[in-house]
């Protein structure tokens, strides 16, 4: 009898070893022996959530990348003479130039003016106050065609409301690069001018006023003058630009301050 119990024991033992031997190795959770596939759907979500949040925080840093561009000026920076103002105005096309690096504000109105104590003196005006509410990276201003009309042309005081608006710019933004954009020359249509604009002051007083005011208080400068011949068949009513003279213009200053431009951008990305 005891032969056989002993027998049976040693037969139960060797089955319990073969089973033991035929079982998957368990390290930790059960979860552990599990193929990828098998893994809960919540656990694959979350090993994939690092790299969602690395791209959230990429795009977060793209977005911060983005310059802010002012443009002050009258109604050629405003837009007259075209159908869709907000598309063909120089500071849309301008933003359109500059895709996603750049906001570009138009802060234009028509009959704008730089000279002081004017009706139309571009600190008169409800633009003015839009101007002062924004921080720029980068400001454009153009005033001068109406400043030069008849019975209005003041070359002191035309001086100093330029050198305000640089000077307002710069306590906008210590930081800011600034641009001083010369006037389109003015053409005679129907025998005369539009509302009594002086060609002769805009090119013999206007665009020395600006270059020597680039010079003085280090700002860039672009001679948006220079163009006038190549814009001379664009100006619809001789001072107004059409669309196709608008994206001219706007090309033109896209070029100049391009520079400017790409190393605002590369600072950016330093800080």
């Amino acid at each position: 009898m005891r032969v056989r119990s002993f027998g049976a024991r040693l037969l139960f033992l060797v089955l319990v070893l073969l089973l033991s031997a035929c079982s998957p190795e368990r390290t930790g959770s059960p979860e552990a022996a599990l193929p990828e596939a098998a893994l809960p759907e919540a656990e694959k979500e979350e090993e994939a959530l690092p790299d969602i949040k690395e791209e959230e925080k990429e795009k977060r840093e793209e977005k911060r990348k983005t310059l802010t561009i002012a443009c002050l000026g009258d109604s050629i920076t405003y837009g007259i003479g075209t159908k869709e103002r907000e598309k063909e105005s120089y500071p849309a096309v301008l933003e359109s130039l500059l895709g996603d690096r750049a906001d570009v504000l138009n802060l234009g109105c028509p009959n704008a003016m730089a000279s002081e104590g004017q009706d139309d003196s571009y600190d008169t005006l409800p633009v003015y106050d839009t101007f002062l509410s924004v921080k720029a990276d980068l400001y454009l201003i153009m005033l001068g065609t109406n400043d030069s009309r008849e019975g209005i042309w003041d070359p002191e005081a035309y001086r100093t409301g330029m050198e305000k608006y640089i000077r307002e710019c710069r306590s906008r933004n210590p930081e800011a690069l600034i641009w001083i954009l010369t006037p389109l020359m003015a053409y005679e249509k129907g025998g005369e001018v539009l509302v009594g604009i002086q060609p002769a002051v805009i090119e013999g007083e206007i665009r020395p006023v600006l270059k020597e005011l680039s010079r003085n208080l280090g700002t860039g400068l672009a001679d948006c003058f220079s163009l006038s011949e190549d814009m001379k068949g664009e100006l619809y009513d001789g001072v107004h630009p059409g669309a196709e003279g608008y994206a001219l213009l706007a090309e033109f200053i896209y070029e100049e301050i391009r520079e400017d431009m790409e190393n605002l951008l590369r600072e950016q990305k330093q800080t």
